[in-house]
């Protein structure tokens, strides 16, 4: 059973702002949980049902994450999701860090991406292709919004997205010219 306490947690982590200032996100979902479990992500806690932990108890012992069995109707109210019929995680962000590139390595740039959706979809493509790194204007949508990590279908865990400033995004990439940043703007206004 989810505590009210936790209830709450997961409620004001739905709000960017609470999950900047704690540092933290939820992530819903059977796949999504599972590939954040797979991750190097710092999984604070999951909430599962009796179906996904008996599924996926290696997993959850392996990462040594604290677990509450819940039902379906307690995932569905805790989190943002209409229906969830597996589990919900908490997990620590990662740093906002400059990507390093090696030599024949791509990255995304994406500018003035406003809609979580488009963001999530973007991703999931990126991972699709096999590219690691995107690197994203300040207006971009936020990463940790639940709408743009059920869209990216778990490939949030393996495609690092980097928030920065332009024009002067890519001077965090020393020795990089254009030629090596596939760069993608979409106006969705």
């Amino acid at each position: 059973m989810i505590s009210k306490a936790k209830v709450k947690h997961l409620k004001a982590l739905q709000v960017k702002k609470y999950r900047k200032e704690q540092q933290c996100f939820v992530v819903e979902g059977t796949k999504s949980v599972v590939e954040l479990l797979q991750s190097d992500f710092d999984v604070l806690w999951v909430a599962a049902t009796e179906w996904f932990i008996t599924t996926h108890q290696n997993l959850l012992n392996h990462r040594k994450v604290e677990f509450v069995v819940a039902t379906a109707s307690e995932l569905q109210t805790a989190g943002s999701f209409q229906t969830n019929e597996g589990a919900l995680a908490v997990a620590r962000m990662k740093g906002n860090i400059a990507p390093r590139l090696g030599q024949q390595e791509l990255a995304l740039a994406l500018d003035d991406i406003r809609d979580p959706g488009n963001l999530g979809t973007i991703i999931r493509t990126a991972d699709w292709y096999g590219i690691k790194h995107i690197i994203a204007s300040d207006e971009t949508a936020d990463l940790y919004n639940a709408k743009v990590l059920s869209s990216t279908m778990g490939s949030f865990c393996r495609v690092h997205v980097f928030y920065t400033t332009w024009p002067h995004s890519f001077r965090v990439i020393p020795g990089r010219c254009w030629a090596h940043v596939w760069m993608a703007t979409m106006y969705t206004r």
